[in-house]
């Protein structure tokens, strides 16, 4: 966790020429460019050592894959992808990253994945730093919502200005460039999922395995309301689910109980 560049505020000492960060803080979640390397721990160098010594090992080195980005100072190529939404006073903002339930995180956020762009560019990512450094996975934060498309603001999108033209293009509807902060749309609000595998999900699955046939794409997967079963379109898609309720129901076939604080008793 924290391999990516995030928004660490990294400056050179003008007197040293040393790199100095000002924000050491910066989420390890909120990453600025998804295909670049944390400066702060080491950027590439550090990365290759860690790899190098684990491989010595025989340790597989797994690293986060995320579908939001940060909020503050992230990389150009995301500027015409982002998802956008309107306040209460109609005034336009980036749609802020979120868990695909309640809650919402506003150092990062969300990319519009009706864009085959976007799923292309999270892909081109992941496949430059796995071929660069001989990385063994992945693990998609909040994998259970994946891809976030949420559902598109109508009124909006289809306002005319004064003189009676249209504010929007065609395009700019189809693509959902504006929309109301309900992420249960598309696939996730389809009777689709009962049935066929996450289209997302097959298509960073196939890519990354045609590079590398043993490479693991594992998917953290909340449970709860609306995210019922999950876990089962997760594994038919090719991701493995990681579940939280999972080391609870093992450690009990073993005569002992989790605690959600990490203790164990018998």
């Amino acid at each position: 966790m924290g391999t990516l560049e995030r928004d660490n505020l990294a400056t050179k000492n003008k007197y040293s020429g040393d790199l100095e960060f000002r924000r050491e803080d910066a989420s390890a979640l909120a990453a600025v460019d998804r295909g670049a390397v944390n400066k702060m721990l080491g950027g590439e160098a550090g990365l290759t050592g860690v790899m190098q010594a684990a491989k010595k090992e025989k340790v597989k080195v797994i690293i986060d894959c995320l579908a939001r980005i940060s909020s503050s100072r992230h990389h150009r190529k995301y500027k015409d992808l982002l998802l956008k939404y309107l306040d209460e006073g109609g005034r336009v903002h980036v749609a802020y990253g979120t868990d695909g339930q309640a809650q919402k995180f506003e150092d990062t956020c969300m990319l519009n994945y009706r864009k085959i762009e976007a799923w292309d560019l999270l892909i081109d990512e992941v496949m430059s730093l796995v071929t660069k450094f001989g990385v063994d996975g992945i693990h998609l934060d909040n994998g259970q919502a994946w891809p976030q498309i949420m559902e598109p603001d109508l009124e909006e999108l289809e306002r005319h200005d004064l003189d009676g033209e249209p504010l929007y293009t065609p395009d700019d509807l189809m693509n959902g460039e504006v929309v109301i902060r309900n992420e249960n749309f598309g696939y996730w609000n389809s009777n689709n999922m009962e049935t066929y595998p996450n289209p997302f999900f097959v298509k960073l699955c196939k890519k990354l395995w045609l590079a590398n046939p043993n490479f693991l794409i594992i998917g953290e997967c909340w449970g709860g309301y609306m995210f019922e079963h999950r876990q089962i379109i997760l594994a038919r898609s090719g991701v493995i689910p990681r579940l939280y309720k999972l080391p609870i129901a093992i450690s009990s076939l073993f005569g002992k109980k989790l605690h959600k604080d990490g203790q164990i008793e018998k």
